[in-house]
């Protein structure tokens, strides 16, 4: 809900009112996805990736550092999707561990996102993911991919894919998170199919 990509300050509003209901709910974390969903004359629909460089790692780190103190709670980073491929001075995984460290956060791992990302743009994922720091690894999320993205997929729409259990084991190999969310973007699949993945997430 922060824009954290947004060039200037974060909105103080938008800051304040999270700040408050994580005052009354107390969550574990925080998470905010790397990337900006409005500019200073619009507001767009879903989040926009931003380029990976220098500058924008800047301004990232200050953002997640300013939200953290506001809230006074964990804040996790997180990975995005989108078909839009928006060529930076640093790799993906560079950048969000430095953006990590600098910003003296964690980071969630979308891995829906992850399998969306691979596909779209055609790199490893495996590798992505062991490009990533597994101490800074604070929460993995699973879940069938958004709907929009099922035509990249080949593989029935609500399901999780097979390729994201897989990215699961892969990282729970090194990373040691302290949660891991299963998400249904879409609405929640029939209580059957909820209790089988939810078994082998405990798997």
């Amino acid at each position: 809900s922060l824009s954290l990509g947004t060039a200037g300050p974060l909105d103080r509003h938008a800051l304040d009112s999270l700040a408050r209901v994580v005052e009354l709910a107390r969550p574990l974390w925080l998470s905010e996805p790397v990337g900006f969903w409005r500019t200073s004359e619009m507001a767009i629909a879903g989040v926009c990736p931003i380029r990976h460089d220098l500058g924008n790692l800047r301004l990232l780190a200050e953002h997640a550092r300013e939200a953290a103190e506001t809230c006074r709670v964990p804040l996790l980073l997180e990975n995005v999707a989108s078909p839009l491929g928006i060529l930076g001075t640093l790799a993906e995984t560079e950048f969000l561990n430095r953006l990590a460290e600098a910003a003296a956060c964690g980071l969630l791992v979308d891995l829906p996102s992850l399998v969306v990302q691979s596909l779209c743009h055609g790199f490893d994922a495996g590798r992505w993911l062991r490009d990533i720091a597994p101490e800074r690894i604070g929460a993995l999320r699973l879940g069938p991919c958004a709907r929009r993205w099922s035509t990249h997929l080949g593989e029935a729409v609500g399901a999780v894919h097979e390729r994201t259990w897989q990215l699961a084991r892969e990282a729970l190999v090194a990373a040691r998170p302290t949660a891991l969310v299963l998400a249904y973007d879409d609405g929640l699949p029939h209580p059957g199919q909820l209790t089988s993945e939810l078994q082998r997430l405990a798997q």
